[in-house]
């Protein structure tokens, strides 16, 4: 069971897949499909455990990579490869998180980091309050918010409370 939670906070950690991955696998006791062509069987764990699990990893990392962005950023964008990918990432993140970051501030940012759709998430959100400067608390709080939100949202939807049942 270990290995088990090891491998859903790893997921957790993941950009892209996260929580809205990690829950679900850890939930459901048949295949869970991650989307690129992944398919892993679930572990049928209880949904308590997989939902502290996943939200403990998925705010972890996403007070690392605010730190890491503010700590050695500027060592790397130097190197053009480095300095396109991070253009790149910059801009998607500034362009699905403005409207929300706009509108309410931190919590707009707490609602962006708990909105379980494609380019979402707390790896984008630590980008987005980066670029608009929002202090370490400030991020702290809005990803502490979003991801127990988010948690909570899949983890309901893993257990078939929005649409009839998944494991």
């Amino acid at each position: 069971m270990l290995v088990k939670l090891a491998l859903i906070a790893f997921i957790s950690m993941l950009p892209v897949f996260e929580l809205r991955a990690a829950i679900p696998l850890g939930i459901m006791s048949r295949d869970v499909g991650l989307g690129y062509g992944w398919v892993l069987p679930g572990y049928g764990l209880p949904w308590q455990l997989v939902f502290v699990v996943a939200v403990a990893a998925n705010f972890a990392v996403g007070i690392l990579v605010y730190e890491a962005l503010h700590l050695f950023l500027g060592r790397f964008l130097c190197f053009k490869p480095l300095a396109f990918l991070y253009a790149e990432a910059a801009a998607r993140a500034e362009r699905k998180s403005h409207a929300f970051i706009e509108k309410f501030g931190w919590l707009g940012l707490a609602l962006f980091i708990a909105v379980p759709f494609p380019g979402t998430g707390v790896w984008t959100g630590a980008l987005a309050a980066y670029l608009v400067n929002l202090s370490w608390q400030r991020f702290a709080l809005a990803s502490a918010l979003g991801v127990l939100l988010a948690g909570v949202l899949v983890t309901l939807a893993s257990l078939g409370l929005f649409a009839g049942g998944l494991g």
